[in-house]
C-alpha cells in the first residue's frame, strides 16, 4: 500500500531500472554495479535480435534482474 501511494517509497523498496546501453554507448559502471558480465549482456542482445552494442537503442536492467533491449530499428519506427 505504501509503494502505491508514494513514488519515493516505491523507488527505495523496489529500486529503479538502470540504463546499460543508450544509442550504442555502453555504461560499464552500471554493469559493474549490477555484476553483469559481457557474456550475459551479449546473450540478451542476441536474444533481442541485435548483433552488437551498436545495434541497440536502449538496454536496461530491470528491477527483477531481466535485461530489456530495444533495437535501433524498432525504436526508429
Amino acid at each position: 500500500m505504501a509503494t502505491y501511494r508514494s513514488k519515493a517509497i516505491e523507488a527505495f523498496i523496489e529500486g529503479r531500472p538502470d540504463v546499460t546501453i543508450h544509442n550504442g554507448t555502453l555504461y560499464p559502471s552500471v554493469m559493474k554495479r549490477a555484476k553483469l558480465t559481457h557474456h550475459e549482456l551479449n546473450a540478451a542482445l542476441r536474444q533481442a535480435g541485435c548483433s552488437g552494442i551498436n545495434d541497440v537503442h536502449t538496454a536496461g536492467l530491470e528491477n527483477n534482474g531481466a535485461l530489456s533491449v530495444v533495437p535501433k530499428s524498432r525504436a526508429e519506427k
